[in-house]
C-alpha cells in the first residue's frame, strides 16, 4: 500500500497546521483531498497502482464524504451531489444522516458516532452454549469481554449503556453460578486476589482502556505509525 500511495503527497487536506493526505491500515484506506477534482485524480492513480499489483478497487465497498464550508455564514455542510467515479461506476455519497463502519467503529460526517457493543447478543449465545458454569465464566472473562476492548477504546458510548451492560453481565453470572440475588456487585467485579470473581466492569474498563491508549502518545510510544499514515506539519 505504501508503494501505491507514494508520490501523492501533493494531494492533502489541511486542518490548521496539520496536513493529512491519507490513512491506511492493511487493506482499509482513507484518502483526503481539498476538492472533488483532486479526489478523482487520486482515485484514478490508485486504480492504476492497484492494477499493476493485480488488485482491484471494489466500488461497492467505497464511500465518498464531501464536506464544504461557508466562510461568510461560518458553517459547514455535507455535499451529496459530488460525483467520484471508479471504472465508470459512481461511488455512493455519505449523507448527513448516514453512518459508516471503519475498523470496527461507527462514524458519521461529524466524527465518531455511537458504536453499539452488541453485548446482549453475545451473552445470549454464551448462555445457550453447551458449557459448564465455570467454563462460561472463564469464556466471559478471557474471550467475550476482551472482544469488546476495541469498541470500548475507540467507540463512543453513553454511561447509561455501560451501566446497562454491567447489569446484564452480573445477571448472567448470577444465573450461571446460581448465586443469591443479594450477592453484592463487588463479589463479581473484584479481582480474584481480593476474593471476587474478577469479571471486569465495563464502566471502569472503558476509562482504563482509553487512558492506556492516550498514554501511548504522551510517552512517545506511537513512533512506529504506518508510513501510509502520512501527516505533515509546518511545525
Amino acid at each position: 500500500m505504501d508503494q501505491i500511495l507514494e508520490g501523492q503527497e501533493e494531494y492533502a487536506f489541511s486542518i490548521g497546521a496539520l496536513v493529512l493526505n491519507q490513512m491506511a491500515y492493511a487493506d482499509d484506506l482513507i484518502l483526503f483531498a481539498s476538492s472533488p477534482d483532486e479526489m478523482q485524480k487520486r482515485i484514478d492513480r490508485l486504480v492504476v497502482g492497484l492494477g499493476k499489483l493485480g488488485l482491484e478497487l471494489n466500488a461497492l465497498k467505497c464511500r465518498v464524504l464531501c464536506i464544504r464550508g461557508n466562510k461568510k455564514r461560518k458553517f459547514c455542510y455535507v455535499d451529496t451531489a459530488v460525483s467520484i467515479m471508479v471504472d465508470g461506476v459512481a461511488l455512493p455519497a455519505i449523507t448527513a444522516e448516514s453512518e459508516f463502519n471503519y475498523l470496527g467503529v461507527q462514524f458519521n460526517w461529524r466524527g465518531v458516532a455511537r458504536t453499539p457493543l452488541g453485548l446482549e447478543h453475545l451473552l445470549t449465545r454464551l448462555d445457550r452454549a453447551a458449557l459448564k458454569p465455570q467454563q462460561k465464566l472463564n469464556f466471559l472473562k478471557k474471550f467475550l469481554l476482551p472482544r469488546l476492548h476495541h469498541r470500548l477504546t475507540f467507540g463512543r458510548h453513553h454511561r447509561a449503556e455501560l451501566v446497562k451492560g454491567d447489569r446484564m453481565i452480573r445477571r448472567a453470572v448470577r444465573r450461571w453460578l446460581r448465586l443469591p440475588s443479594d450477592c453484592p456487585n463487588s463479589a463479581i467485579h473484584s479481582p480474584a486476589r481480593f476474593g471476587g470473581l474478577g469479571v471486569a466492569s465495563l464502566e471502569q474498563l472503558v476509562t482504563t482502556l482509553k487512558g492506556k491508549r492516550l498514554s501511548l502518545f504522551t510517552e512517545g510510544c506511537a513512533e512506529d505509525a504506518p508510513v501510509a499514515s502520512n501527516p505533515q506539519s509546518d511545525i
